[in-house]
């Protein structure tokens, strides 16, 4: 990992992202599951909600805390900085779930309108968002070893 001085920027600001990277895994111990750390926020699907809309609503509800803590000028039960570390945090994850969701809409469209290598190219416009091959799969209906063929096909075309 780079230090402060080799990443540049606001030492103050690189500090506070540290601070959010460690309130989420605090927080998943709590409120995810097993392989799913944003668990509890995908549960307002139950509800109709999407799930990043849902860390919208719960990111709105810190946002309102402020607003209180600006007209009233103080809060009853929790730091304001944990108000302001919430909504960076409940941000990243609506990021994620909207970028999730978009990457699945992606594929239904895809999986109904093409054929599946066409998907997996397309589903490059996401490099930074891993997609396991049983993710593939789920969506278009393909085996692993299927995967594999059109992987390595794809290779192929792109080779010199």
């Amino acid at each position: 990992m780079c230090t402060f001085e080799e990443r540049g920027g606001d030492r103050r600001f690189l500090e506070k992202l540290e601070q959010i990277a460690e309130t989420h895994s605090q927080k998943q111990a709590d409120y995810g599951q097993d392989n799913d750390p944003f668990a509890n926020i995908r549960a307002s699907q139950e509800f109709g909600v999407p799930p990043w809309v849902g860390a919208v609503i719960r990111l709105n509800d810190k946002v309102t805390r402020l607003k209180s803590f600006i007209k009233n000028g103080t809060l009853k039960n929790e730091p304001i900085a944990d108000s302001f570390r919430d909504i960076a945090v409940y941000s990243l994850i609506a990021w994620i779930l909207f970028e999730e969701e978009e990457r699945a809409q992606i594929v239904e469209h895809d999986a109904a309108n093409v054929d599946a290598a066409s998907v997996i190219r397309r589903l490059t416009r996401y490099p930074d968002v891993p997609l396991s091959r049983n993710e593939v799969a789920k969506y278009l209906g393909i085996s692993v070893a299927e995967q594999e063929a059109m992987a390595k096909e794809i290779w192929e075309e792109h080779q010199p």
